[in-house]
Protein backbone atom coordinates (compact mmCIF):
# COMPACT_ATOMS: atom_id res chain seq x y z
CA UNK A 1 0.00 0.00 0.00
CA UNK A 2 1.16 3.54 -0.77
CA UNK A 3 1.82 6.17 1.83
CA UNK A 4 0.20 9.46 0.79
CA UNK A 5 1.56 11.60 3.63
CA UNK A 6 4.22 13.18 1.40
CA UNK A 7 1.71 13.96 -1.37
CA UNK A 8 -0.74 15.37 1.15
CA UNK A 9 1.97 17.55 2.69
CA UNK A 10 3.16 18.89 -0.70
CA UNK A 11 -0.08 19.44 -2.60
CA UNK A 12 -2.77 19.32 0.05
CA UNK A 13 -4.80 22.31 1.14
CA UNK A 14 -5.79 22.78 4.75
CA UNK A 15 -9.51 23.20 5.14
CA UNK A 16 -11.02 24.99 8.11
CA UNK A 17 -14.22 23.77 9.72
CA UNK A 18 -16.16 26.84 8.64
CA UNK A 19 -16.23 28.00 5.05
CA UNK A 20 -15.14 31.63 4.61
CA UNK A 21 -17.23 32.02 1.46
CA UNK A 22 -20.26 30.24 -0.01
CA UNK A 23 -19.88 27.16 -2.20
CA UNK A 24 -20.00 28.32 -5.81
CA UNK A 25 -21.14 26.48 -8.94
CA UNK A 26 -19.18 27.46 -12.08
CA UNK A 27 -17.78 30.42 -10.07
CA UNK A 28 -21.02 32.30 -10.77
CA UNK A 29 -23.95 30.80 -8.85
CA UNK A 30 -24.07 29.93 -5.20
CA UNK A 31 -25.00 26.35 -4.42
CA UNK A 32 -28.41 27.32 -3.01
CA UNK A 33 -29.24 29.27 -6.18
CA UNK A 34 -28.28 26.29 -8.36
CA UNK A 35 -30.44 23.97 -6.24
CA UNK A 36 -33.34 26.44 -6.45
CA UNK A 37 -32.97 26.56 -10.25
CA UNK A 38 -33.00 22.76 -10.46
CA UNK A 39 -36.09 22.57 -8.23
CA UNK A 40 -37.86 25.21 -10.34
CA UNK A 41 -36.91 23.29 -13.47
CA UNK A 42 -38.24 20.07 -11.96
CA UNK A 43 -41.54 21.63 -10.91
CA UNK A 44 -42.31 24.00 -13.79
CA UNK A 45 -40.66 21.86 -16.46
CA UNK A 46 -41.82 18.38 -15.52
CA UNK A 47 -44.64 18.38 -12.95
CA UNK A 48 -46.63 21.50 -13.89
CA UNK A 49 -45.48 22.30 -17.43
CA UNK A 50 -45.30 26.08 -17.84
CA UNK A 51 -42.39 26.85 -20.17
CA UNK A 52 -42.69 30.66 -20.20
CA UNK A 53 -42.88 30.87 -16.42
CA UNK A 54 -39.93 28.45 -16.17
CA UNK A 55 -37.86 30.58 -18.54
CA UNK A 56 -38.75 33.74 -16.62
CA UNK A 57 -37.79 32.19 -13.26
CA UNK A 58 -34.55 30.72 -14.60
CA UNK A 59 -33.69 34.08 -16.21
CA UNK A 60 -34.20 35.79 -12.85
CA UNK A 61 -32.12 33.21 -10.96
CA UNK A 62 -29.25 32.90 -13.43
CA UNK A 63 -28.99 36.35 -15.02
CA UNK A 64 -30.57 38.95 -12.74
CA UNK A 65 -29.86 37.68 -9.20
CA UNK A 66 -26.02 37.26 -9.13
CA UNK A 67 -25.20 40.94 -9.92
CA UNK A 68 -27.84 42.04 -7.42
CA UNK A 69 -26.39 39.66 -4.82
CA UNK A 70 -22.93 41.20 -5.26
CA UNK A 71 -24.17 44.77 -4.68
CA UNK A 72 -26.43 44.17 -1.67
CA UNK A 73 -24.88 43.05 1.64
CA UNK A 74 -26.09 39.83 3.27
CA UNK A 75 -29.08 40.31 5.54
CA UNK A 76 -30.13 43.59 3.91
CA UNK A 77 -33.50 42.31 2.68
CA UNK A 78 -34.31 40.63 6.00
CA UNK A 79 -33.29 43.84 7.76
CA UNK A 80 -35.73 45.87 5.65
CA UNK A 81 -38.55 43.36 6.13
CA UNK A 82 -37.98 43.33 9.88
CA UNK A 83 -37.78 47.11 10.03
CA UNK A 84 -40.96 47.96 8.11
CA UNK A 85 -43.35 45.17 9.13
CA UNK A 86 -45.39 45.17 12.32
CA UNK A 87 -44.35 41.60 13.09
CA UNK A 88 -41.40 41.63 15.48
CA UNK A 89 -39.67 38.42 16.40
CA UNK A 90 -37.42 38.88 19.45
CA UNK A 91 -33.81 38.14 18.63
CA UNK A 92 -34.54 37.54 14.93
CA UNK A 93 -31.86 39.92 13.68
CA UNK A 94 -30.97 41.77 16.84
CA UNK A 95 -31.54 45.15 15.16
CA UNK A 96 -33.78 47.95 16.28
CA UNK A 97 -35.32 50.81 14.28
CA UNK A 98 -32.39 53.14 14.87
CA UNK A 99 -29.79 50.75 13.45
CA UNK A 100 -28.30 51.91 10.17
CA UNK A 101 -27.09 49.37 7.65
CA UNK A 102 -24.34 50.80 5.46
CA UNK A 103 -24.75 49.89 1.80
Amino acid sequence: MHDYKKVRRESGISIHKTLPEPVMVFDYLELKEAILAVLCFAYFGIIDVQPLLLLAILFLIVVMWPPFREKVPKGFILHKINRYTPIKVPGFLGLDKTTKLIV
